[in-house]
């Protein structure tokens, strides 16, 4: 029992850190299959930053300045 609840945990964990680089599916899918391994690799894996940008703007949290392209 407490097996399982390890590793759902580092499964939900994954997923929250694989969501907040733009990668959900992909965290999900490491934390499933290789348990605390995927966290440390989804950890360790680049953001993907046009995801990231593209879901602050349209969430309104963000905005890009029109002189500099920036995110402000």
């Amino acid at each position: 029992m407490t097996i399982i609840v390890i590793w759902l945990s580092a499964t939900v964990v994954s997923t929250i850190i694989g969501s907040q680089k733009g990668k959900p599916g992909i965290g999900f899918v490491l934390g499933l299959l290789l348990s605390w391994i995927g966290v440390i690799i989804i950890a360790v894996i680049n953001s993907d930053e046009a995801k990231v940008e593209g879901a602050q703007i349209t969430s309104g949290e963000m905005k890009k300045c029109p002189y500099c392209a920036e995110l402000i």
